[in-house]
């Protein structure tokens, strides 16, 4: 449950303002494993993992100017996920970005605390 409460407070889920210093990346293969593992858990979806475009942010978080707190992962509308690089291989972090792109930009639960292997 700790984990969980970590992976909510420090992820801005919808922070229109893109981190400082953001930059593009391939994600590696695990990436698609755990998506394949999210689209299971939520009994399929239509979207694709090629439909997602990837930036890693320097450091361990960045401080989100609307949020006014550190983060460590995002999703916008954009069909974007940035993760912070010191925490790009977190299941929970980079599921819990997946779950925004494949269901809600908001955080009901479940399937959020279930499927993002929080």
């Amino acid at each position: 449950m700790k984990r969980l409460l970590l992976v909510l407070v420090l992820t801005g889920c919808l922070s229109p303002t893109e981190p400082d210093g953001a930059y593009p990346f391939d994600p590696p293969d695990i990436y698609s494993v755990w998506y394949s593992e999210t689209v299971r858990c939520l009994g399929g979806s239509a979207a694709s993992f090629d439909g997602i475009e990837w930036y890693l942010v320097p450091g361990d978080g960045w401080i989100s100017p609307n949020l006014h707190r550190t983060i460590i992962g995002a999703y916008y509308p954009s069909d974007e996920i940035f993760i912070a690089e010191g925490f790009r291989f977190h299941r929970s972090v980079v599921t819990h970005e997946i779950l925004h792109y494949l269901h809600s930009p908001e955080h009901p639960a479940p399937p959020f605390g279930v499927c993002d292997h929080s």
